[in-house]
């Protein structure tokens, strides 16, 4: 059975991908100025339909968090009060609640773009901005949240520069297939058209990955400068010295030793 914890936190990442993607896509690739009212619009419903997926699998997500911290049922959670708990005396729903401003902005610009046709520099940039900032903050659901000193800045940067950089290209698949998808059962948009797009979802789509492959690669130096120095720490340094150096298990203090004697990994 799949755990709902854990189905909700994914169709919440994939939601905040699309919605970061369609943004970005309009932005970048379609772009205001060549944009045909027809396929912007497809754009703001494919937004605003990821916005609406995207607040109720945020809230399952706390709900079910909230259950899992309670130990408890979603249901008794919601009862007793525990949800609302979460959400206003912790980081996590602080976050969420941010997000949740941010999503209100982007669902009422996505319905000024849709009914009034408003495709210029300045409705496209906002927007993008407002994506890239929605999809971002994720990263303060993360371990990353949790991490103290210079190596928390090291690893929030690098998980909000992945975030937003799985959202230009993995995000931004869907709105390409949406404004291409027409041309095979008509003639728009025009070959030319679907070339140009291509082209530039291309490009971004490049620049994604070498970001992601950055991003990734410090995030990897960072886990193992931190575990290589509580290794050493903790099983050279210390024994040596005959004193405790609490500071250098700071990787291994979410372990915990389960009665069954299997290490697992707290979440």
């Amino acid at each position: 059975m799949v755990d709902p914890l854990i189905a909700s936190r994914a169709v919440h990442f994939a939601s905040s991908l699309i919605v970061g993607g369609v943004a970005l896509f309009s932005a970048l690739i379609l772009q205001s100025a060549d944009a045909a009212s027809l396929a912007e619009r497809r754009q703001q419903q494919v937004m605003l339909a990821a916005l609406v997926l995207a607040v109720l699998s945020g809230a399952a997500w706390l709900v079910f968090l909230a259950a899992r911290i309670a130990h408890s049922s979603a249901a008794a959670v919601l009862a007793d009060g525990t949800a609302g708990s979460v959400l206003t005396d912790t980081q996590f729903g602080r976050v969420w609640l941010g997000r949740l401003l941010i999503t209100v902005a982007l669902f009422g610009l996505a319905f000024v773009r849709l009914v009034a046709s408003a495709r210029g520099f300045f409705f496209t940039s906002l927007q993008a901005a407002l994506a890239a900032l929605f999809v971002g903050t994720l990263a303060w659901s993360g371990h990353a949240a949790a991490t103290m000193g210079h190596r928390g800045f090291v690893h929030l940067g690098g998980d909000v520069f992945h975030l937003i950089a799985s959202a230009a290209w993995v995000g931004g698949m869907l709105p390409l297939l949406v404004f291409i998808g027409p041309r095979m059962f008509g003639s728009d948009p025009s070959l030319f058209d679907c070339f140009q797009k291509l082209k530039r979802f291309s490009t971004l789509a490049a620049w994604s990955v070498a970001v992601l492959a950055a991003s990734g690669a410090l995030n990897t130096w960072r886990h193992q400068i931190c575990c290589l120095e509580s290794h050493f720490l903790g099983y050279v340094v210390t024994p040596l010295l005959g004193i405790k150096a609490p500071k250098a298990y700071r990787c291994t203090a979410s372990l915990s030793l389960p009665r069954n004697g299997k290490a697992v990994t707290s979440q």
